[in-house]
């Protein structure tokens, strides 16, 4: 792989967690997006060489996002096979665009007291 161009990196995880933390020079799609197939002609070329990741070596994305591609007519698509999660373990760096906007406040930790008569859980 040194004589050719580097392959294209791309994140295959959820936008929010790409913004909390990917591998510097991924790209985002996530597989799980209707769009996926669509989206990739603005990020690779079928000639290009696509190196797919996921969370980790347990999740399924990456496996799903190099079945998709090699369908699509990508002749050339690796996987990070231990995902985000292997590269951090490795000591490699890690790029970061903060957390997503959300529209949910973040819950609260530790114990509240509850009024059971005025309370109602759903």
């Amino acid at each position: 792989m040194m004589d050719s161009p580097a392959p294209v990196l791309l994140d295959v995880r959820l936008e929010e967690d790409y913004l909390a933390a990917h591998l510097p020079q991924a790209k985002n799609n996530c597989v799980y997006e209707v769009s996926f197939s669509e989206r990739m002609s603005d990020l690779a070329s079928t000639k290009d060489v696509v190196c797919v990741y996921g969370a980790d070596s347990d999740s399924h994305e990456a496996r799903m996002a190099a079945e998709k591609l090699l369908r699509a007519g990508y002749p050339e698509v690796l996987e990070l096979r231990a995902g985000l999660d292997g590269w951090r373990s490795a000591g490699l760096e890690v790029k970061s665009e903060g957390a997503a906007k959300s529209d949910h406040p973040a819950p609260l930790d530790g114990w509240r007291e509850i009024d059971l008569e005025e309370s109602k859980v759903e």
